[in-house]
């Protein structure tokens, strides 16, 4: 798939042509807007070529997809985006990004005869969250999981980058946006200990006095849901730099690496 880089739409790939590619699916936060993420994602691109130049032929190559959310979408003919006078909810935004990857993967319907693939041969994904986007990947997450094994591909991986997964109403800037209340998700989806097989490797990566996600909230998911004693379970890091949630603006060279980094353990 030839390289596509527009103001709705961006994906390139590492390695080789020939290479077989694991795909890295990235789902924005709040605007919505994938060009504000052009930067990161071609910075990760370029840092995980050097991590297969570094560990050849150990690592695989990735294409790296990512579009604008539903409504977010910026015309030919103007500047700023138009949702058409129709407004999504965030169910209509998971179901928009799960068709997405759903087109991108070939797997519309899950009605295309692949679901039976071996595991040798079956295409793997990994999900990358920012913000509200991170939501939209476990939500994701769990309705792919109830769907195998029709499904086409599996999603090996995830990285959730201060992301907006409960209690986004306790935060400073959450007090009108209810919907995401609680922890809704399964021991599968969290890829914990006792989840079934195969178990999926999950990163989360928190800020600190973070306007959209309240202390006490973060403290909690690292509490119940982090990694214990060597066991399977996410990885949850707390970020200790001083980087902002809204890291695509000036941070996007420190993420773009870190975030290769979690992408490295994953495909290990």
């Amino acid at each position: 798939m030839a390289p596509e880089i527009t103001p709705n739409t961006f994906l390139t790939t590492t390695g080789s042509p020939s290479d077989q590619k694991t795909t890295i699916f990235f789902i924005s936060g709040n605007p919505g807007l994938i060009g504000y993420y052009h930067p990161f994602l071609s910075l990760l691109s370029k840092y995980l070529d050097e991590q297969k130049e570094e560990n050849p032929p150990s690592r695989p190559s990735f294409q790296i997809y990512g579009c604008s959310l539903g409504g977010f979408q910026i015309d030919d003919h103007q500047a700023t985006p138009s949702n058409n006078g129709i407004d999504l909810d965030l169910e209509d935004q998971i179901c928009f990004v799960q068709g997405k990857l759903a087109a991108l993967m070939g797997d519309e319907g899950n009605g295309n005869g692949n679901g039976n693939c071996n595991a040798g041969t079956r295409q793997k994904v990994i999900l990358i969250g920012h913000s509200v986007g991170a939501y939209i990947a476990m939500e994701i997450l769990r309705r792919h999981r109830e769907a195998k094994p029709e499904s086409a591909f599996d999603i090996i991986g995830g990285a959730m980058l201060f992301p907006t997964v409960k209690d986004i109403a306790a935060s400073p800037s959450g007090q009108k946006l209810t919907t995401i209340t609680s922890d809704k998700w399964s021991d599968d989806v969290w890829g914990a200990a006792s989840a079934r097989e195969p178990i999926t490797k999950l990163f989360f990566y928190f800020g600190r006095n973070d306007h959209w996600v309240a202390d006490q909230t973060r403290d909690d998911i690292v509490a119940v849901r982090g990694q214990k004693g060597g066991q399977a379970g996410p990885t949850m890091v707390v970020c200790e730099e001083g980087l902002p949630h809204a890291f695509c603006l000036k941070h996007s060279d420190v993420m773009a690496r870190k975030v290769a980094g979690m992408i490295g353990q994953i495909v290990v």
